[in-house]
Parts: C-alpha cells; structure tokens; sequence
C-alpha cells in the first residue's frame, strides 16, 4: 500500500526558501541549530558513504558508544546497542564510572592478588551522592574531549556566521558555532541554560543584531559542565524547566518575543526526534501567534510532517541536505558563492 504524499512539502521548497531569503536579508529570522550542521558533505551518487571528519564532534551514537567502552554498559545491557540509548548511556556513565574503573583495576591486579572485590553498587545513600557527582565531572570531561579537542567549524557553520542572524538557539554543547561568529569578526554575546529553579539568564541590555547576536545554549555548554542536558533525567529536568510558570522558565524573554515575531529557521535536525518535538512544543506552550517555521530536512518523515506541516501549520519541510541548502542561502543572501573555508 503507497503511503500517503506530503502535501506541502514540495511547494516549501519553493515558498519556503524565498520567505527564508528574505527573513536572513532583513535579519529577521531566528536560527535554530543542531548537531546535523556537522554532518560531512555526502558522497557522489555511486559511491560509498565517507567517514566521520574527525575534525567534527561526535554525533549522539558514537559518544554513546565511546562513553560505553570505558564502562561495563555492555555487560549490564547486553541486549541494547549503545548508539541508539545515548541518554541512558550517559546516565549509566555518571552514576558508574568511579565503581566500574574500581573493578577493570581489581581485575587487572587485585584479583591476581587476592584482594577482596570492589563493590558494584553504593553503599549508602551519601557515597551515592558522591560517587554521581564525581562520575558528572567525569562524563562532563568525556563530553568535551569528544565535541572540542581537534575540532573545527565545518564550512556550513562558517557560512552561517557570515549571515544576518542576530537569534541562535542551539542544542550543541560545543563552541563551534561562536568560534566561527568571532571568525567573521562578530561579537556574539551567549547565554546557557540552568538546571536550579530560581537561575535565569539576564537578556543582553541592547537588542540583538546580526553584527552583535545573541546565542542561547538551551541544552547546555560544554565550559559549564552542570548546564549540560545530556542524561534522560537531565532530560526530565529540562522539561519541567520549560514548562515551569511564575518567571521560572529558563529561555530568554527576547527569544519568546521575536519567535512570535520571525520565522524560524531548523538545521541540523530530523523533527522525528521526540525530544526535538518536545522542545518545541514546550517553546510554543500557551503561545498562538507563532510564525511559520522552516526545517531543512532531506528526509521528512511522513507522518511528522502530516501532523506538524498540513494539520498544525507550524513548520514546513525543505527537503534539501546541509550541502545543497547552505550553499544556496549563502548565495541568494551574499550575492556571491559560499567560500570552501579551506576545506
């Protein structure tokens, strides 16, 4: 049986990328980023799919997969590939890394020596406390060994930088996207998520502009190790953050006003991630005048765009990849052809 088409998808590509030209022009567009804008330029057509550039941070799947070699994942969850449990990957790391790095050294010396064996679990509920809190600071350093060292803007994020964004929201731990806004000789000012109640960031005393924007690290930054949304029950704090009523609610108010105000504009995201979809429908809580949004996704999935696109109106679907999208932003805004950046 044929699934049913996308019904808007194909004129979003047209429409959308015009409304889109002219939303970066007047510099009255919020840009939403996520880890995607890493992604390396496909492979020819033909050709096979070419390796990670390690001068990229890791995606989701192969951090959840570095973070579970240095701990016993494998042995606890034999049955769940660690690429597709990243959040519970983490957590595993935070709350066992101490007690598992205890145990790979009994059995390389102590068990020879006949040393009595670590524990597996705390022994009270204060050596819990502990042992998570060391093992934070721990995957917090794994974290930013894994999206900083060797690491480099890809040419997409460059190019970005160069246009007339003065909002970004971004998922990404790292300070890639900043570098580069320094890079093109602007003077980004940045403000990161709080997991306390009563902390929110203060908005910039003079208004945003694409000489001078305003970044917002709504899952954390890397610099800032307890901001970061990384674990499923950072996930859950995160949520009722966003949901939180009385002033608690951790976004800046500029972001509110003018994503009731401007189009939206989504790279480096697939809208079938659930916490994608979440966020958003947190950020549009009691909020009806939002405009149309856009997402740069080659591959819409069918059924989130028949309920986010045709139904609820809120985002349409550009089916093109980073590759082929940024490089014609650029050229339609800049007038010129997007640079290679060395690469």
């Amino acid at each position: 049986m044929n699934s049913a088409p996308i019904p808007s998808q194909s004129s979003a590509t047209g429409d959308g990328i015009d409304q889109i030209v002219r939303s970066v022009i007047s510099g009255e567009v919020v840009l939403f980023l996520g880890a995607g804008v890493h992604a390396s330029k496909p492979a020819p057509p033909g050709q096979p799919d070419q390796l990670p550039d390690p001068r990229r941070p890791l995606f989701a799947g192969a951090l959840a997969e570095a973070l579970a070699h240095e701990t016993r994942w494998t042995e606890r969850f034999p049955k769940k590939p660690p690429k597709d449990h990243f959040q519970r990957v983490a957590l595993d790391y935070e709350l066992s890394i101490i007690l598992d790095e205890q145990w790979k050294e009994w059995e390389q010396k102590g068990k020879d020596q006949g040393l009595p064996q670590p524990p597996v679990r705390p022994g009270s509920p204060n050596e819990a406390v502990d042992l998570r809190h060391r093992g934070r600071a721990r995957l917090a350093n794994a974290v930013q060994r894994a999206v900083t060292v060797g690491k480099t803007p890809s040419p997409a994020l460059f190019a970005l930088a160069e246009l007339n964004f003065p909002l970004i929201i971004t998922t990404n731990y790292d300070r890639l996207f900043e570098d580069a806004l320094v890079t093109a000789k602007k003077n980004p000012t940045t403000a990161v998520y709080h997991r306390e109640a009563t902390a929110r960031d203060e908005d910039p005393l003079q208004d945003p502009s694409p000489q001078n924007p305003f970044v917002f690290k709504i899952h954390g930054d890397i610099n800032t190790p307890e901001s970061l949304v990384i674990t499923d029950e950072d996930y859950i704090d995160f949520v009722l953050r966003m949901t939180a009523r009385g002033g608690l609610n951790p976004v800046p108010e500029t972001f509110y006003f003018r994503l009731s105000k401007w189009p939206t504009l989504f790279i480096g995201y697939s809208l079938l991630d659930y916490n994608l979809r979440l966020l958003l429908k947190t950020l549009r809580q009691n909020k009806d005048r939002f405009p149309r949004s856009y997402s740069i996704d080659p591959w819409p999935d069918p059924l989130v765009a028949r309920v986010w696109d045709s139904e609820l109106g809120y985002v349409g679907f550009l089916a093109n990849n980073l590759w082929e999208f940024v490089p014609e932003l650029y050229r339609r805004v800049k007038g010129c052809e997007m640079p290679n950046y060395g690469e």
